[in-house]
């Protein structure tokens, strides 16, 4: 056979079933559309989520305990006794106004919880003997509470207490809520309330003494109780709103609402307005669109030496929250996590702490994120992935004033050298519960503003 033979239809048939072959494997690899693949947002990293949609449910149980030890004596044995008492009635009326359908179930604690019947949970505090506790029960512990409380997500537990809590009570209390409050997803909103209060107040100074407080009408002196109500996010919202409607003795500048969730509303690159593309020209056409329930922004990158991506989305706090405000607390960190997207569709780690430098900032309410590449030190090309998220820490977020403000510390109790230089118009620990609470609470949780995932080609 002459070698010229191999030039025949046969082989002909042979050459194009063979490129026809190549052109099937390229399809499967690439997509039929010709452009590459990109693995979907979600591979990037955990996505962020919202933990609590915050819509309340149409029925609510509630679960009404009242502080009965000896400390809370002095709120009914006042001239006056509001506003402590018109608090508790009007968490009555919220329920009965405020849902469709609600059940009220009240009891009293100290070392022990004691069910009481009715759901006029307010007329108990009148009833004589209510405080007189054996005195090993004479004891406040809200973690009984907590460890006891139903798990049903229509439950809502409310616990009005003054809070007077020495380190070690605090360190039990925050132990419970981690045990039992924090896995549970559920939010705690702290209402502070100041009244009129005449009688003891105890374990003042380093010698336990016990003093008289009389506040005889003066605002200024008025002891500050609190109300606790734990459940799950909008449950919980909803009552505050209804609450601060009635009440004139207390509202959202005397509260604060502890969440796992530290927005309302994620954001995503679909939400923000593009301030600056200096560099970079989006691109929708650089890949085939994953499926994913995230938004993404598809770029490539033109600049040769500096690249800056500047965005801005809205920053929907949860309401009664801690508040991001970076002119009293520490900026958070952006976190640029970094892939390169190999030929067969899949995410490889790559460094380029020295190429990309993240940025945030919070300007008139608004999340302003900077992205800067340094082009010059970026010496591979290809198709990248990022995701770039604000590292959140307790610290990034700032406390009401009053957390602060009606707080007074261990060392400070123990300082005192007799009754009379105690301010009784402050809480021992207050700060340092609720701030512990708060800081538990992300540390479990590490909530997220959201994420902006990009594609970009070099």
């Amino acid at each position: 056979m002459s070698a010229g033979a191999n030039n025949g239809p046969a082989s002909k048939r042979r050459e194009l079933a063979i490129r026809a072959g190549l052109s099937i494997c390229v399809c499967i690899l690439l997509g039929c559309s010709g452009k590459p693949q990109v693995p979907p947002p979600e591979n990037l990293g955990e996505p962020p989520l919202v933990f609590d949609q915050g819509l309340s449910t149409d029925e609510v149980v509630a679960n009404v305990y009242l502080d009965a030890t000896s400390s809370m004596k002095g709120f009914v044995k006042a001239d006056q006794i509001e506003p402590y008492l018109g608090t508790i009635e009007k968490a009555e009326q919220v329920f009965a106004i405020g849902w469709s359908k609600a059940s009220v179930h009240c009891f009293k604690f100290g070392a022990k919880i004691v069910p009481l019947p009715g759901e006029s949970c307010h007329l108990y505090v009148f009833k004589e003997g209510f405080y007189n506790l054996p005195k090993s029960e004479d004891i406040t512990r809200i973690d009984e509470i907590l460890e006891k409380s139903p798990q049903d997500a229509k439950n809502l537990t409310l616990v009005f207490t003054d809070l007077y809590q020495d380190r070690a009570d605090i360190g039990r209390l925050l132990r419970a809520f981690r045990d039992s409050t924090i896995p549970r997803k559920l939010s705690v909103g702290i209402v502070g309330i100041r009244s009129n209060f005449r009688g003891k107040i105890f374990d003042i100074g380093a010698r336990s003494f016990s003093g008289e407080w009389d506040t005889k009408g003066n605002r200024a002196k008025f002891r500050p109780f609190y109300l606790f109500i734990i459940g799950r996010r909008g449950n919980v919202s909803h009552f505050m709103d209804e609450l601060f409607r009635r009440s004139k003795d207390t509202g959202p500048d005397q509260a604060v609402l502890l969440s796992p969730d530290v927005t309302a509303s994620l954001v995503e690159w679909s939400k923000t307005k593009r301030l600056i593309e200096q560099g970079l020209v989006e691109r929708r056409s650089l890949f085939q669109a994953p499926k994913s329930r995230f938004s993404y922004g598809s770029l490539q990158v033109r600049g040769r030496s500096t690249c800056t991506l500047k965005v801005e989305a809205d920053y929907a706090p949860v309401k009664y929250a801690p508040t991001l405000d970076w002119n009293h607390v520490p900026q958070p960190r952006v976190q640029v996590r970094t892939f390169q997207v190999t030929t067969d569709g899949k995410l490889q780690g790559v460094d380029l702490a020295r190429v990309v430098d993240g940025d945030l900032q919070l300007q008139n309410n608004k999340l302003v994120f900077t992205l800067t590449i340094h082009s010059d030190r970026w010496a591979g090309r290809g198709l990248y992935a990022f995701d770039v998220r604000p590292n959140l820490e307790a610290d990034s977020f700032r406390l009401p004033t009053w957390c602060k403000g009606w707080s007074v510390t261990e060392e400070e109790r123990l300082g005192l050298k007799n009754p009379a230089s105690f301010d009784g118009s402050k809480t021992l620990n207050l700060f340092e519960f609720i701030s512990g609470l708060w800081r538990a609470m992300l540390e479990s949780h590490k909530p997220q503003l959201g994420a902006l995932y990009l594609y970009l080609e070099k």
